[in-house]
């Protein structure tokens, strides 16, 4: 008797907690809210090319509704999400921001290099790709959690790193300024 009581209440609490996550999606921002089972379409998972709109260069280009759509669906809850190589390749060819978090380059001044991100007005929609050495460097999580405290969302880390990256023989810009 007391099992079934149990069973019961456990089953009234699921079905409360999944109607108030129901209507907190559907009361969320749209870039905010989760996809209900089959509203994925094939396209989102699909690689595309290039629109004239995607490849150019202004921050905001990497914000732009092209962008969002190919980048792969993220859990709003997550700082960042995870891509392999062909994915950052993708992202970086339609306008996505692409940074280098490896610690040489951010540990003296993490902080002023992202307010100078917020200072160029670049929107937080903006898709952005964070990447260091690969294997079991840490830096792209780290730099990508602080990008999210800041109010950035749209943030894939590039788990193979540098390293892939030569390797595919993708471009490669070495200096101090972009």
């Amino acid at each position: 008797m007391r099992s079934k009581q149990v069973v019961g209440e456990a089953a009234l609490l699921a079905a409360v907690s999944i109607c108030l996550a129901g209507i907190y999606n559907l009361m969320a921002p749209k870039e905010r809210s989760l996809a209900w089972i089959g509203h994925y379409s094939a396209g989102d998972l699909q690689p595309q090319a290039a629109t004239p709109e995607a490849s150019a260069s202004s921050p905001t280009a990497g914000g732009s509704k092209y962008l969002r759509t190919i980048a792969p669906p993220k859990d709003p809850g997550l700082p960042y999400l995870e891509v392999a190589g062909d994915v950052a390749q993708r992202l970086q060819a339609a306008g996505a921001l692409i940074i280098d978090a490896r610690i040489a380059i951010w540990e003296r001044d993490a902080d002023e290099k992202i307010g100078a991100l917020q200072k160029e007005a670049i929107p937080f929609e903006q898709v952005m790709v964070v990447y260091c050495s690969g294997g079991d460097c840490e830096d792209s999580k780290i730099l990508s959690e602080k990008l999210g405290m800041t109010g950035f969302y749209n943030i894939y880390v590039y788990k193979e790193g540098f390293p892939d990256w030569e390797r595919r023989g993708l471009p490669v810009h070495r200096g101090n300024t972009p």
